[in-house]
This record gives structure tokens, sequence and C-alpha cells, in this order.
């Protein structure tokens, strides 16, 4: 999943670096977009995906020689995504999370001490494999909700019926039990759900009772695992590449060591 810019890097080996060079173009959606041309086969460059329409794409990677002869090359495909609001790392300030657009989480979310994060009733949050929000001592997490017909949604990226088809694949995949690995609050960390909340397909890493505030919430296809369940990997050429706030970071997109002249 990429949005905002990404920053993509690439390392061809087996060829003459001094007269090869490399080409970045998409394919998709009828368009054919030049990201950057006449490269160093071993290089990176920043890709605004805004300049682009949500959408799956074809990402390639062109490799040609002095003579403009293609020599190599590597495609990935990767979905692009703006209309959500991303987040991931550590919070620097008290944010507020509303119901104007889905909230998507694609790394760790970490609530340090001093700080709040407040979700809105009505709003969705939709978690990436394996990520969750981290509540360290001192921190609070709000989730209140009052009203039946707005509930906070705390679900899986691949839940189609919350938030819509926010991976924008259709119904190639489903959101299953134990998908995203929960709210964790640290001793000393609030986590404060009340009201009309949900919870769906959450791998809780936590045994032992709820406190008083999250009894009653409704867990949908959850999964208790007690103690640390092993996190979903990521590929080789897709990596999260952001530190600092959790919104408007680049995704780090590396293509593998082992790409050479003749694929």
């Amino acid at each position: 999943m990429l949005h905002g810019v990404a920053h993509l890097a690439w390392d061809a080996l087996a060829i003459d670096l001094a007269t090869t060079t490399a080409d970045i173009q998409i394919f998709g959606n009828g368009q054919v977009h030049t990201v950057g041309s006449d490269l160093s086969p071993i290089s990176s460059v920043n890709w605004n995906t805004l300049t682009v329409s949500d959408g799956v794409y074809d990402l390639r990677i062109v490799l040609r020689d002095g003579l403009s002869r293609v020599v190599g090359e590597a495609p990935r495909i990767v979905l692009v995504n703006n209309s959500v609001v991303w987040h991931s790392g550590r919070l620097s300030s008290d944010e507020t999370w509303g119901p104007d657009h889905v909230h998507g989480v694609d790394g760790d979310v970490i609530v340090p001490s001093g700080l709040t994060l407040m979700i809105l009733p009505g709003t969705v949050v939709k978690f990436a494999d394996g990520t969750r929000i981290i509540v360290e001592s001192g921190g609070t997490l709000n989730a209140v909700s009052g009203d039946p017909g707005a509930p906070i949604i705390f679900t899986s990226l691949n839940d189609d019926t919350a938030g819509g088809d926010t991976n924008l694949d259709g119904t190639n995949t489903r959101p299953h039990p134990g998908a995203w690995n929960g709210l964790v609050s640290q001793e000393g960390g609030v986590i404060n759900l009340q009201g009309e909340v949900v919870v769906r397909y959450v791998e809780n890493l936590r045994g032992g009772t709820l406190s008083s505030n999250m009894q009653g919430k409704s867990f949908h296809q959850a999964r208790l695992a007690l103690g640390r369940a092993p996190r979903s990997r990521q590929t080789l050429w897709c990596r999260q590449g952001r530190k600092g706030s959790t919104s408007g970071r680049s995704r780090r997109i590396v293509w593998p060591r082992s790409l050479k002249g003749s694929i």
C-alpha cells in the first residue's frame, strides 16, 4: 500500500555500472507515468503518489545498456490509496481521529506519556496485518460513543464491511481472526473504550481481565493469544521507511538485492 511520497530504491547487480541506466515507470488505469529516466542502476528516487488516481499499478524498473537496449526489467504490483488518512509512528502531540475519513494504521502507532489519542463517534480505524496501537505509561487512548448509529469501529484493513474496500481489491481478500495486533496498554497507560465501540479481527496479545471500561465491548472474530504472536512479515521489496509523526510520511520500496541484468 502506497500513499503520499514513496521512496523507491533499487540495486542492480551483474551489469556494467558505467554504461547502464535505469528508467522507472508506472502503468495502470490506462496511464503511463515516468517517475525517473537515465538514472544510475544503484540509486533511489521519491515518487509523489498524489500524481495518480487511487488504484492498482505496475511499478517497473527497466535497465538499458549504452545502446539503449533493454538488458533487465523488474515489475512490482503496488496499490496506491490516498483517500485514507494513514498513521504510524510516535505521536508528537494530542491527536483526534474523526469520521470524515477512514483512518488506516500501516505501522505501529505509539501514544507516549502525557499525550491523548481521541477517536470520535462514527470513526472507522482499519489496521494492516500485524499492526497495533501502543499506549505507553502516562498515555491515553479514548474511544467513546454514546450513539448506536455512530459506533467506533476498529478492524482489519481487509474488512470491506466497515469503511468500504480500502485495499481496492474487491473480494480478493477477506479479514481473518487475529489479523492485527490490538490495542496494547503498557503499565500506567490508559485505554478507555466506552459505549458503542466494536473491535473486529484482532489478535489480543495479552491475557487477563479486561478493565472495567472495556467490559461489554463488542469483540468480533477476535483471537486471544497468551503471549506474543508472530508479527506478519513484509516482503523484502516493501518495507516501512517512516519515523516520527503518524501521518504524511513515505513508504520505502526496495527492489531485491538479487536483481540482475538478465531477468
